[in-house]
């Protein structure tokens, strides 16, 4: 089941080029449906930040546009929205727009 899940977000293939497509799918819903692969992200990651030394959360993230690429219009549109909203010197707010 998660090598199918794997290869379908390695490869963008459709679920449907899966041999038993209907099983792995309903797999992946039902995981999603619990948040799973968002827990799962956060308590890997907070195990390899303890790995490097750091706390198991980081205390702040920080956005520029140098960091965000994006070759979309509406990511572009977004990526002004936050230069609207200088707080300090080279310091933006990140506002998204699905709020």
């Amino acid at each position: 089941m998660l090598n199918g899940i794997f290869f379908v977000l390695r490869t963008g293939c459709q679920w449907t080029d899966l041999p038993p497509w209907k099983s792995v799918y309903s797999q992946f819903l039902r995981w999603r449906n619990r948040e799973l692969f968002k827990k799962l992200n956060q308590v890997l990651t907070g195990k390899l930040r303890k790995l490097l030394g750091r706390h198991s959360t980081p205390s702040a993230g920080i956005v520029d546009s140098q960091s965000v690429k994006t070759t979309e219009k509406k990511g572009f549109v977004d990526l002004m929205e936050v230069k609207k909203l200088k707080v300090g010197k080279d310091i933006y707010c990140w506002i998204t727009l699905d709020c």
